[in-house]
């Protein structure tokens, strides 16, 4: 059962006016970037992101969505979980992104790889 008032559902009301459900796209930036995120039932701080799709790839607006992305994320205290394996990132092949380039560019954003489950984490950001 998904509490309703938790940090990872303030996040994603934040993001998406027309209502939260457990698995969902949101648009960021006016049409420009899709992001699918996933409320993580067994944690009320963590969100699972799947995929971030630009519609005009390497124009930026994958990277100015995820700066806004994790800025939501540490004012409500959210930790951004992702999956960087071939299996959920089918779209960088089709555009010519390398897996190697992929994880580059979550590690600029400030993720870091969990060694227990092999995904790719960034902890919100301590409130001083």
């Amino acid at each position: 059962m998904i509490n309703d008032n938790t940090p990872a559902l303030n996040f994603i009301s934040a993001l998406c006016k027309e209502g939260v459900q457990k698995e969902m796209d949101v648009v960021i930036l006016e049409e420009k970037v899709m992001v699918h995120f996933m409320i993580l039932e067994d944690s009320e701080k963590d969100i699972g992101m799947r995929t971030i799709e630009s519609k005009e790839p390497g124009s930026g607006y994958g990277s100015i969505a995820l700066g806004k992305i994790i800025q939501l994320a540490d004012k409500f205290g959210v930790n951004l979980w992702v999956d960087i394996s071939p299996s959920f990132n089918t779209d960088a092949v089709k555009w010519g992104i390398s897996f190697r380039k992929l994880i580059e560019w979550y590690k600029r954003h400030g993720f870091k790889q969990d060694t227990a489950s092999m995904l790719y984490v960034r902890y919100a950001a301590k409130k001083q």
